[in-house]
């Protein structure tokens, strides 16, 4: 398949948040694994955020959420750190998304994603999502990239 989506429940055993059988797929599927975490996902998502570090988790959270967006015609807001507004642009452009680029000033990551995040109806994030996952309100699409014995080693926790 070119994607597993998964729902996210949270593990009874275990130290990670995204543990038990959903960490198994993320740790050893090939194809793209998307995990949706639903906080009152709507039908029809009117807005999506998606938080960009430049990794190849981010650029398949943005080849999602752009299907999404020509799927439902939502909103899409990308937030990145100055440093990475150029690589940020040129992942728009690649995707062929209509995006409202948002660069985070003064604020550590998580904390401006988790405040962006509260008058959007989906959060689309690659991989590194603990503190999110824990923090954020807003539905979540965790998104891990197929690459092979990379994406395994990169899910170790």
């Amino acid at each position: 398949p070119e994607i597993v989506l998964l729902g996210y429940h949270r593990p009874v055993l275990g130290g990670t948040l995204l543990g038990g059988v959903v960490h198994l797929v993320l740790r050893n599927a090939d194809p793209v694994v998307a995990v949706l975490v639903d906080r009152g996902f709507p039908r029809q998502p009117a807005s999506l955020l998606i938080p960009f570090l430049g990794t190849v988790h981010d650029r398949a959270a943005l080849r999602l959420a752009a299907r999404i967006q020509r799927a439902t015609g939502a909103s899409l807001t990308m937030l990145c750190a100055r440093a990475k507004a150029a690589d940020a642009r040129h992942a728009i452009v690649q995707a062929g998304v209509r995006a409202e680029l948002e660069t985070i000033q003064g604020a550590s990551a998580p904390d401006a994603v988790v405040a962006r995040a509260r008058d959007i109806d989906l959060v689309v994030v690659g991989l590194d999502t603990e503190r999110l996952l824990r923090d954020c309100t807003s539905s979540m699409l965790i998104v891990r990239e197929r690459i092979g014995g990379l994406a395994r080693a990169k899910v170790e926790v």
